[in-house]
């Protein structure tokens, strides 16, 4: 199912480097809900100037801020990441998107959030999806040649993206030793998936978040944002 990416860039040169934020203490058995940890940022898209990315890719994807939120116009079978506007980065992060799919989306189709470490060759994205017809993904993409993104998890969310909202939180938390990270996954509040990666120690410095849609050939379809948050998982 995993898909090369897309992204949308807008320039954020404005913005001052990434300030590390400490964050803990996210254990192996913590208890977790989707509400986690304290809000950092928090967005409704109300603000056309809020700072999220668009624009259009080179697959004739487009994003941009409408009266219903952000929305996302996705062309060709790809994952389209774009990344929040909020430039810290934590050893243990949450992301919360709210959102709707159009009308006849194919197969496939749908939305999530993801958390971003490192740049170049030690880049990891994981991310935290539900597909049309109501199946949900737990993805990781590592920034090497030849790699497409492998399913790490999957199984049955038993909703399906489409014009009622639905809320997708993933959670990224990097855990003591600094060579594995928890990830877990949830849908309207009910987690599907809690599970350890062995993610590496190439770059620990923390991890940035956004959202990612996902389109499917030949129809395009269109996911809307209505709201999202980031969560430091130790606050």
């Amino acid at each position: 199912m995993a898909f090369g990416a897309v992204f949308i860039y807008q320039a954020l040169s404005h913005q001052a480097a990434p300030e590390v934020v400490q964050s803990g203490p996210v254990s192996p058995t913590t208890s977790l809900t989707s509400s986690r940890g304290s809000i950092v940022f928090a967005d409704d898209f109300t603000d056309a100037a809020s700072g999220w990315p668009v624009g259009s890719s080179s697959s004739g994807t487009t994003a941009s801020y409408t009266d219903s939120g952000y929305a996302v116009v996705g062309k060709g079978s790809f994952h389209h990441v774009l990344k929040a506007p909020y430039s810290k980065l934590l050893l243990q992060v949450g992301a919360s998107a709210t959102a709707t799919q159009s009308t006849g989306a194919p197969a496939k189709a749908g939305f999530g959030v993801n958390c971003l470490r490192g740049s170049g060759s030690t880049e990891i994205r994981y991310e935290f999806l539900v597909l049309t017809p109501g199946v949900w993904y737990l993805e990781r993409f590592d920034n090497v040649p030849g790699s497409n993104g492998r399913i790490l998890r999957q199984g049955l969310s038993h909703m399906n993206p489409g014009t009622k909202p639905m809320t997708v939180v993933g959670m990224c938390a990097d855990l003591a030793g600094g060579t594995t990270t928890r990830l877990a996954l949830f849908v309207n509040g009910s987690r599907k998936v809690d599970y350890v990666d062995n993610s590496g120690a190439v770059d620990l410095a923390g991890w940035t978040t956004g959202v990612t849609t996902a389109s499917r050939d030949p129809k395009p379809s269109t996911v809307t944002f209505a709201h999202f948050e980031e969560h430091d998982l130790a606050g």
